[in-house]
């Protein structure tokens, strides 16, 4: 036996041997992980995996991340990946520091999801450490959300789903909740609460109680992560917030607080008693149920916050202790920005309202009152699921469509394509056998007119659509901008559609235009902008309810940080896809873009005054509401021309408009500078994003994702006034289109706002279409 035959055993056996080390002692050959994912909850709630959120709605991610026995040499990055509407996965990413030995960190991170997967991958020095993967569900499309901020109000899920007539008697609290259209959770750690404001979307109402001076409104005063900021901004461009004030007033006056406290539209000075509440037992139901009556207090009085208005805040008191009188406010609401803050001069936590037995009919009132979408809901109970849902319509999904029709790119039908198939089936098949067998009598040259007439059709296909849909890019877009004169600030919202010529993917931004509508920031940075797809809440293409599939791509795109770009974006060769952005900026007191001096002359005469516009461009279809009694009526302005005063007292002798009829008023304006008629895809759909109105109770068309921008539950309120106008739809070569006065807000294609570069020059034709919204301070005489 040779050397050679010696050392092949030898060698075989040693590798037996570290291979049998490893499998049976894999404590000693493999290490612990040195970091790895605790659990994950995507959504509102105290705990995972309970959790509330929205399809197409930004929500929060609470990932947990554990350290092994040795910790992170250095922090890492963690990213969140779910597909949107198209099937396209977006990754959201944040950093994580280093971690101690065994240390548990909560990573607080974001998402916007289309469909129900989630995937989560946290690295180091660009190295994979943990991953994990799940599967997470929405709650049902048309449901309402409802966040509970401290104390977790039990009584609030009964009252807004009530049992059905049959329900057993000791059904559980889960089964019929679970079931019914609103959803409510809370947040009792302030830790959870969100760091940036869009993370708010999902949420139809927040509701901060402060009656326990515990360690929520300890931790809440001494914040400084900007979760309270994040809060009030999320509000300011409209969310809904109810405040519950009572024992622990002042709180509200402390220094730490402040940033809430100042967009309430009252302040709390103190506490004032009263001897009954009556006016909340009457709200409650208790005036056929004596049972629903308070408590008796020891003294024989109640302590309720003294609410006192601001000088110069909108507000309307919705309850009050002497209702008659209109003496001693219990419910006040006041708009904030887009939004609305309704402030409760009542503990909802504590005694006399929690045990109360009437609590559950006053919750019921207030959500009424506070929560337009309420009364609205498309699912009134869970029999009417299903199906029913399927047939609602969302005024977000309309204007997604109006977005997508190109008037130079026809839409082939189904039936045509349908039948090209059927002719495509004919020619490859029964055609091309008959040919051979009967003309030529050889049927072995399929081999060669099967692949010639698959490529001639093909080629003909291709340049086909070549001849109908073109090689040029091209951009819809719809801005609303809403002039709020009253907190000086101007918010924009921008909707686009981007029709890809070829496979391409896009880095996708987009700015405010400086200085023609939003004045430059003092600091030197640039006004905040939020970039995403567009969601939609309806059974289309795209919705929430749609069954999913694969994607076409399998590479992911970007979010920039706090979603302010996006980079990698694919679109298909021939297709679209909708894009949502929103900024917000502060008006220049020594440049104002609208200047007005309105007064109200009489209760029952109109308003008189003049209004200046120094927008840009001229202001048409220009309307303005006012009030009469128990409903109101939009008055034509004509057109407002920038820098000439306007007065409003003539408007009013003109027939008015009922807001039903203004609802459906189709655009009629021209397209500068060649005159020619153009059609606005848009149209009145803009109308409904403003101020939102059903046409009848069978409609089945809901608000579902752009609650935020309705602005219908304000408009009766005395000290204010709504304008609304449009510009003339333009439409040409996008650079010149987008650089043009008529736009308020810069796309930008291929570079980012925040990198500092030169915004790159738009490639092919865009259309715009721009609308006008400004809240007015009105003056008594």
């Amino acid at each position: 036996m040779n050397a050679r035959a010696l050392v092949r055993p030898a060698v075989l056996l040693v590798l037996a041997a570290a291979l049998l080390s490893v499998f049976a002692t894999p404590g000693l050959a493999q290490k612990p992980p040195r970091l790895k994912i605790e659990d994950v909850q995507v959504g509102f709630g105290s705990s995972p995996p309970v959790a509330e959120f929205k399809s197409g709605f930004w929500t929060p991610v609470y990932v947990y991340l554990k350290a092994g026995p040795d910790g992170t040499d250095a922090g890492g990055r963690l990213t969140v990946e779910t597909a949107d509407s198209d099937e396209v996965r977006g990754r959201y990413t944040v950093a994580f520091p280093k971690l101690d030995p065994e240390e548990i960190f909560m990573v607080q991170t974001y998402t916007k999801p289309g469909r129900t997967e989630c995937n989560i991958t946290a690295e180091i020095n660009g190295k994979i450490m943990a991953t994990d993967q799940r599967d997470v569900h929405s709650v049902e499309m048309g449901d309402l959300l409802f966040v509970a901020l401290g104390s977790p109000l039990p009584s609030l899920k009964p009252a807004l789903n009530p049992k059905q007539k049959g329900s057993p008697e000791d059904e559980d609290d889960s089964s019929y909740v679970h079931q019914g259209r609103c959803r409510v959770t809370a947040l009792g750690d302030v830790n959870k609460l969100p760091k940036l404001w869009f993370a708010y979307e999902p949420a139809d109402l927040v509701i901060l109680t402060t009656g326990k001076r515990d360690s929520f409104l300890t931790a809440l005063l001494n914040e400084r992560e900007g979760r309270k900021e994040a809060l009030v901004e999320w509000v300011r461009r409209g969310g809904k917030l109810v405040v519950s004030v009572a024992r622990n007033h002042d709180v509200l006056r402390d220094r730490e607080f402040e940033v809430l406290s100042n967009m309430l539209p009252v302040a709390v000075t103190g506490t004032v008693p009263v001897p009954n509440l009556r006016a909340i037992e009457m709200q409650a139901g208790a005036a056929a149920d004596k049972d629903k009556s308070f408590p008796r207090p020891r003294d024989g009085k109640f302590e309720i916050a003294k609410l006192e208005p601001k000088p110069g805040r909108s507000i309307e008191t919705l309850l009050s202790w002497d209702q008659e009188k209109k003496e001693i406010p219990l419910v006040v609401q006041g708009a904030f920005g887009l939004g609305s803050v309704t402030v409760v001069a009542l503990d909802l936590d504590e005694p006399p309202f929690k045990g109360w037995r009437g609590q559950q009919g006053f919750l019921h009132w207030l959500v009424e009152k506070t929560t337009p979408a309420f009364s609205d809901a498309p699912v009134e109970n869970a029999q009417n699921r299903g199906y029913n849902a399927q047939q609602i319509t969302d005024v977000g999904g309309e204007l997604e469509n109006a977005l997508e029709q190109f008037d130079e790119i026809p839409v082939i039908s189904f039936g045509w394509v349908a039948l090209f198939i059927l002719i495509y089936i004919l020619v490859v098949g029964p055609l091309d056998y008959f040919f051979l067998k009967k003309v030529v009598k050889r049927l072995e040259l399929t081999w060669i007119t099967f692949p010639t007439v698959v490529i001639t059709i093909s080629v003909a296909a291709y340049f086909t659509a070549y001849w109908l849909k073109g090689n040029d890019q091209k951009i819809n877009k719809v801005d609303l901008v809403d002039i709020d004169l009253g907190t000086q600030q101007i918010y924009g919202n921008s909707w686009f559609t981007i029709f890809s010529p070829r496979i391409q993917h896009y880095t996708i931004g987009l700015e405010p235009a400086e200085t023609d509508w939003a004045p430059a920031p003092a600091t030197g940075k640039s006004w905040p902008v939020l970039v995403s797809w567009m969601g939609r809440q309806d059974a289309g293409w795209g919705g929430p309810n749609r069954g999913q599939s694969q994607g076409l791509f399998r590479r992911a795109y970007d979010y920039a940080e706090n979603a302010t770009g996006m980079s990698g974006v694919p679109i298909q060769v021939w297709s679209t896809k909708t894009f949502a952005s929103s900024w917000q900026a502060s008006l220049d007191p020594a440049r104002p873009l609208v200047s007005a001096d309105l007064r109200l002359r009489d209760k029952n005469k109109p308003y008189s005054g003049t209004i200046t516009s120094r927008l840009p461009v001229p202001l048409e279809e220009v309307y303005i509401y006012w009030t009469e009694g128990s409903s109101g009526n939009w008055y034509s302005l004509g057109t407002l021309v920038p820098n000439t005063p306007k007065r409003v007292d003539g408007a009013f002798v003109d027939p008015p408009v009922s807001m039903s009829s203004w609802l459906q008023l189709p655009p009629s304006s021209k397209s500068p500078p060649t005159g020619k008629s153009v059609s606005s895809p848009a149209g009145g759909i803009m109308r409904h994003v403003m101020f939102y109105g059903k046409q009848s109770s069978s409609s089945n068309q809901r608000n579902l994702s752009l609650r935020e921008l309705d602005q219908l539950w304000r408009l009766n309120h005395a000290d204010e006034v709504f304008v609304v106008g449009r510009i003339p739809r333009r439409e040409g070569p996008a650079e010149d289109i987008s650089q043009s006065k008529e736009s308020p807000s810069r796309i930008w294609l291929g570079q980012l706002p925040a990198t500092g570069s030169a915004r790159p020059p738009l490639n092919g034709t865009l259309s715009q279409d721009t609308y006008v919204r400004m809240i007015i301070p009105v003056k008594n005489k």
